[in-house]
């Protein structure tokens, strides 16, 4: 299975997910940036190392189908957070 950028990854969930992302990549280690993360709340792990080669699905599909589940289980958190509120309205 092939990797994929981070640019890429973004990408694919802007298209599946909506709206298109956009990314700022910020390098001062004062922005807290876990307060800007679409998941800031939720400890997200999946261990995939017993599963070795057995799945190869392409990354669009397998994130519609992930994205689909936490949405019918209620558990996407839809809308920025305050901190990305003020961030957007400095730098629009």
């Amino acid at each position: 299975m092939r990797g994929y950028s981070f640019t890429e990854q973004l990408d694919v969930l802007g298209d599946i997910c909506g709206p298109a992302p956009r990314a700022v990549h910020v390098t001062d280690e004062m922005v807290p940036w876990r307060e800007y993360f679409p998941f800031r709340r939720a400890d997200l792990v999946l261990d995939v190392d017993k599963l070795g080669n057995l799945v190869d699905v392409p990354l669009r599909s397998d994130l519609a189908t992930t994205f689909e589940w936490f949405q019918r289980a209620g558990v996407i958190v839809d809308g920025p957070a305050e901190r990305e509120n003020a961030w957007r309205a400095r730098f629009p």
